[in-house]
């Protein structure tokens, strides 16, 4: 396997007919980074599948810190429409980023990041504790033996994203706002009209589970729905 691997490049794996296919890296950690030499590198497949097994690695020469996997910039797994799917076997950790935010771009793809894939209860997922994930609508699931984010924003004008948490060893922790509401514009929330039919306006769905952990929430948890869509 890989000691070190730098994912920078430009892939492609859609298909014109039949299901895309899958890029698959071979990390035991994953770091995702803020960093001008790679920010604007972008990558096309329709989904990502970083899966890791137990290899070593030494110094990341883009940050200087020790890295026993893959780097990814942020700008690549914001810039893909498809499904996303972000495994180490360790931990998965993003750099403090410059905008403060890892910002999806709308479109049908769900996210997943999963620390501790091979369940061994050792891999967290990290992220600076002021930085926002913010998925425009997707469904995102996090997952690890313990989970320190900032705030995760699934809202969308339409529907908002699920958000499925889940620390299997250890504590659960948000720092910020988990916010997976429908969004409105304009002074009155107006559900969408076709032919005379209401098409309702719903907030995402929110999971939270630690194993042998805690849960904590620092800032608000939205999860507001256009009350002239409920039912």
């Amino acid at each position: 396997g890989l000691a070190t691997l730098d994912f920078q490049g430009q892939v492609d794996t859609s298909a014109d007919h039949g299901q895309s296919g899958t890029l698959l890296l071979d990390p035991t950690n994953v770091l995702i980074v803020d960093d001008a030499s790679i920010a604007n590198q972008t990558a096309s497949p329709d989904e990502i599948d970083l899966f890791s097994d137990p290899n070593q690695g030494g110094i990341n020469p883009l940050t200087g810190l020790p890295v026993d996997g893959s780097v990814i910039s942020a700008s690549t797994l914001e810039n893909q429409q498809g499904n996303v799917i972000v495994q180490a076997s360790n931990d998965i950790t993003i750099q403090d980023l410059a905008d403060n935010e890892l910002a999806f771009g709308a479109g049908g793809g769900a996210i997943a990041l999963t620390a501790d894939a091979d369940s061994d209860g050792i891999g967290r997922f990290a992220m600076n504790p002021a930085d926002t994930i913010r998925t425009n609508g997707r469904n995102i699931s996090i997952s690890g033996a313990a989970l320190s984010l900032g705030a995760l924003d699934t809202s969308l004008n339409n529907n908002g994203g699920n958000a499925t948490l889940t620390a299997t060893n250890g504590d659960l922790r948000i720092a910020g706002t988990l916010n997976t509401a429908t969004l409105y514009t304009g002074v009155a929330p107006l559900p969408f009209v076709t032919e005379g039919s209401l098409i309702p306006r719903r907030g995402g769905n929110v999971s939270l589970t630690a194993t042998n952990g805690g849960i904590q929430v620092d800032g608000n948890l939205i999860t507001a729905t256009d009350p002239r869509s409920a039912t």
